[in-house]
């Protein structure tokens, strides 16, 4: 296998398990049965990394499954999503401590929980930008096979000048 075959499969994978996949799930989420919940937890969280202050939204919720309460914190799906207290504010505004609101629950598994079945956050951009570098990548092999093979024009050289038919 060649080094091309390498990188294009890991950016398949890459580009599989950070788009693809976030993107199914929200997809699906959209079918699971609305179930109300009420808002416990809504603040920016502040931790320091490498030196440098992050900050991340917090946002939990509580709903009950035939009775059971349930404990969820999956705003939207997307990684990455809303990094930075301006994107964390922007999430947690709507949701006041207290809310009532509704959530989807995955019918085959009760923890898996969401309250906006919708993929969003930083990826969102980013999704256009690998979608443009996969065509662009594609582009070269495929011209370059299309050059080669179908423009039909022979590859001719001139004979040496001391050469006699």
């Amino acid at each position: 296998m060649g080094i091309a075959t390498i990188l294009v499969l890991a950016f398949g994978i890459f580009s599989f398990f950070t788009l693809a996949y976030p993107i199914d799930r929200a997809a699906r989420a959209k079918s699971w049965p609305e179930v109300p919940c009420t808002i416990t937890v809504s603040e920016i969280e502040r931790s320091r990394e490498s030196g440098r202050e992050q900050t991340h939204p917090k946002l939990r919720y509580r709903y009950e499954i035939n009775g059971m309460p349930y404990d969820g914190d999956r705003v939207h799906f997307g990684a990455f999503d809303d990094v930075g207290e301006y994107d964390g504010v922007h999430t947690i505004r709507p949701y006041p401590v207290g809310l009532r609101t509704t959530c989807r629950v995955n019918p085959y598994d009760p923890e898996d929980s969401v309250l906006i079945p919708e993929f969003r956050g930083i990826l969102m951009p980013l999704a256009g930008a690998f979608c443009g570098i996969s065509f662009l990548i594609s582009l070269v092999p495929f011209s370059m096979v299309w050059w080669r093979f179908f423009t039909r024009q022979p590859l001719t050289r001139k004979p040496p000048p001391d050469f006699d038919a």
